[in-house]
């Protein structure tokens, strides 16, 4: 699973969804499998945290020094590697 991803906005971890009770599991499978069949994403998925990178050796008081990365929920993640 997805342990050493970062979390999204929603602070769900890799570590989160390991530990999750069968219950739990059973959930986000439905989930997964509703998404699946109905071919619908959702919308809360598409949403990303953006998180600003200092690049080495650049001045921290640019705007060019830094690099954006998008922080995705780490369900979106898990969901666009199931196979098809």
């Amino acid at each position: 699973m997805c342990t050493k991803k970062a979390s999204g906005y929603d602070l769900i971890t890799g570590r989160i969804l390991k530990e999750l009770p069968e219950v739990g599991l059973r959930a986000i499978t439905l989930i997964f499998n509703s998404a699946m069949r109905t071919g619908y994403f959702p919308a809360q998925w598409k949403v990303s945290q953006i998180i600003n990178i200092l690049k080495p050796g650049k001045p921290a008081d640019e705007v060019t020094s830094y690099r954006p990365i998008s922080l995705l929920p780490i369900l979106s993640k898990l969901y666009e590697k199931l196979p098809d």
